[in-house]
């Protein structure tokens, strides 16, 4: 939960880069984000989306992305 929206995702792994799919939201929203060793790409709501891993915030242990919660 985040932003009072609820996220639901499966993480996998291809070689380095962890792969997030899930949706956002009750309208369920699509997301894919891969993170790699410094940046993370990806797509949220079908809108293309890249940023630094230096762009990633830890709360409470549960890593939000401030430019996700921001679309």
């Amino acid at each position: 939960r985040h932003d009072g929206e609820i996220y639901t995702s499966t993480v996998d792994y291809q070689g380095d880069a962890k792969i997030l799919r899930g949706t956002r939201g009750s309208s369920r929203r699509p997301f894919v984000l891969r993170v790699g060793a410094k940046t993370v790409t990806g797509s949220v709501d079908g809108q293309a989306v890249a940023f630094s891993l230096r762009d990633v915030k830890r709360i409470r242990g549960i890593v939000t992305v401030d430019q996700l919660a921001q679309r």
